[in-house]
This record gives C-alpha cells, sequence and structure tokens, in this order.
C-alpha cells in the first residue's frame, strides 16, 4: 500500500546525508522536512538517463536523488554560489555519490561574466544578473 507522507514519497537523504551547520537555511529545511522535490523524486525513482544534470544544484538534493537511481549513469551539477558549495561537496561525500561531478558555474545562453545576488537565509534564492 503506498503511502502520501513525504517520508515515503521522496529521496531521503538521511541524517548524515545533510550538513548541520545550514539549519537556518530555508531550502535546508525544506530538505529536511521533505516538504522539497516530491513530483521529481518520484520521476527519479523510475528513470533511466545516460545523464542528469542539475542546474542550480544548491545543496545536491536533486543531485542525490538522481544518484539513488542505478539507472542514471552520471549526475552534473552545477552551482554558481561559492558558499553552497562546502555543502555540496559535504553531502556529495556523506552519501558516497561517486557518479555526481559538480562545476562551480552558473549556465546560461551565452560565456560571461554576471554578478551573483544571494538571498541570505534562502540558499535557492540567488540570482544571477549582468549588473547594468
Amino acid at each position: 500500500m503506498a503511502s502520501n507522507h513525504p517520508t515515503d514519497t521522496i529521496f531521503s537523504v538521511g541524517p548524515r546525508g545533510l550538513a548541520e551547520k545550514n539549519i537556518h537555511d530555508i531550502t535546508f529545511k525544506f530538505c529536511l522536512t521533505g516538504s522539497y522535490g516530491f513530483y521529481l523524486s518520484r520521476q527519479l525513482r523510475r528513470a533511466s538517463f545516460a545523464a542528469f544534470f542539475d542546474i542550480g544544484a544548491n545543496q545536491g538534493l536533486y543531485s542525490l536523488m538522481a544518484a539513488k537511481n542505478a539507472n542514471i549513469l552520471q549526475i552534473f551539477s552545477f552551482e554558481p554560489n561559492p558558499q553552497i558549495i562546502p555543502y555540496l561537496e559535504d553531502n556529495m561525500a556523506r552519501n558516497r555519490a561517486a557518479r555526481i561531478v559538480y562545476y562551480p558555474v552558473g549556465l546560461g545562453q551565452k560565456s560571461e561574466q554576471l554578478i551573483l545576488c544571494v538571498n541570505e537565509g534562502h540558499s535557492g534564492g540567488g540570482t544571477l544578473f549582468d549588473g547594468a
């Protein structure tokens, strides 16, 4: 019988997979409570991709979900926020997610340098802009 309880519908990264130092971040709280990523987690459970691209990976929740599916052969994560990279690295290491390769850059239509505006207390709310 299927349950609708959050811990049953989302891949859990477990207590050893979340960077406890980031407890005050809104995105972290969504991950911790299991109130984040239900639709994608269900899709990733049955996916069979050669590669998964996590653009704006943040702390790596979607990348970790993809890594739990053996049918997804490689995971590419892109995160431009240097303040978040240590949490992404920590989550990858704690979850032994060797198939995740991360790049500390943002992705866009052209190669350019942009300004990253970080939302204090909500790592998922960062925005790139040209400063003009």
